[in-house]
């Protein structure tokens, strides 16, 4: 009950906090290697792709807004990286404020379980900062503002929101369009004019399936990036030559073990909530299922449990803003075991390999 009387305020400083915990791996990694920042080529690599130099290409938008600046700098520069730690800081602080404003505007009893996830646990805030330069970032704010478009019946803008956000990373295909989607089908439901049924779900889905058609007929570089870019941010080129499903990685058992509970424990939340509050399965309730997809289209299997709960999340708060209460869902005594082990703030949950902070103090 720790987190039941914090204020707005004091949650989003909180918030800071924990992002700065996320973040803490690339100071110590900075000063251990003649301060370089080779540990984030990969996502240096994306905010060298734009429009300009390779054509229409999938991930192109930011580093084509960016491109300007990004000349202006020397390739690979400090001066680059710290670009792109303004621009994602930026970013994660403001979803962090976003999120956060949406919860305590429908705030409801028994929210604080929410609060605690999002503030200490290795897949709320804290991932953020770890997870320091990815496009995602931008569209968590992209899909939060579309679904508050939707509820407030302003269904074209969610969709040119949401096209925006295919453009910048097509994943959002799979952890945030079809939660939108499924909100959108259900504001339909609840207006019973005929001549308005699915309204708001078309003019919500055209522009972001018309985004994702493009991506996937025209999304790869016709040249390999690696030809072109200098080779110290060229290391991800293969994102835009590669298949769309990626070979598994194999990982320790241990470790799919960990992935395992913190992949099942958002959907639990959800299907706790919606038994508490006598809501029947719908189309918002399954929306979220569809990030497993993510679990086939690549191997950054600790980040995909981050994007789980931001969906499931993103569901709950939905149910919030319609009169529902989360109170009692941690009513039992294992399920409130169960919520603990979730939120033991054990680092960020990591991009491949879980919960790396902890695996290092151990020397696993």
């Amino acid at each position: 009950m720790i987190f039941a009387s914090v204020s707005y305020r004091r949650a989003l400083l909180l918030g800071l906090l924990s992002l700065t915990v996320g973040l803490l791996e690339y100071v110590v990694k900075y000063f251990k290697t003649d301060q370089n920042f080779d540990a984030l080529i990969w996502n240096m690599t994306h905010f060298h792709m734009n429009y300009f130099d390779f054509g229409f290409i999938k991930r192109g938008l930011a580093g084509s807004v960016l491109a300007p600046l990004m000349r202006a700098l020397e390739d690979g520069g400090q001066g680059e990286y710290l670009l792109m730690f303004g621009y994602d800081i930026a970013l994660s602080v403001l979803f962090m404020a976003l999120v956060l404003a949406v919860l305590y505007r429908a705030r409801r009893a028994g929210f604080w379980p929410l609060l605690a996830v999002l503030l200490i646990a290795p897949t709320g805030f804290m991932q953020l900062g770890f997870d320091l330069g990815r496009y995602d970032h931008l569209n968590l704010i992209l899909v939060v503002l579309a679904l508050i478009c939707v509820g407030r019946q302003r269904p074209l803008l969610a969709g040119l929101l949401l096209f925006v956000a295919v453009l910048n990373h097509e994943a959002v295909v799979v952890y945030g369009i079809p939660v939108v989607l499924a909100y959108a089908w259900i504001t339909d439901q609840k207006d019973h004019a005929t001549p308005r049924r699915h309204t708001n779900l078309l003019l919500t889905g055209i522009l972001p399936i018309l985004a994702a058609g493009l991506i996937l007929g025209f999304g790869r570089a016709d040249i390999d990036p690696a030809l072109i870019l200098p080779e110290n941010v060229s290391l991800a080129s293969s994102v835009w030559s590669r298949e769309i499903i990626q070979p598994s990685l194999f990982l320790r058992k241990f470790h799919y073990l960990i992935l395992l509970f913190y992949t099942v424990m958002p959907y639990l939340f959800l299907r706790w909530f919606y038994a508490a509050n006598t809501l029947k399965t719908d189309l918002l309730f399954l929306a979220p299922f569809a990030t497993l997809a993510m679990f086939a289209l690549g191997v950054d299997y600790a980040r995909w449990t981050a994007l789980i709960l931001f969906s499931c999340i993103c569901v709950i708060a939905l149910r919030f803003r319609d009169g529902h209460e989360n109170t009692d869902i941690f009513a039992p005594t294992y399920r409130k075991l169960l919520l603990l082990a979730y939120v033991l703030p054990l680092g960020p949950i990591g991009i491949t390999h879980p919960l790396p902070y902890l695996f290092a103090l151990l020397g696993v």
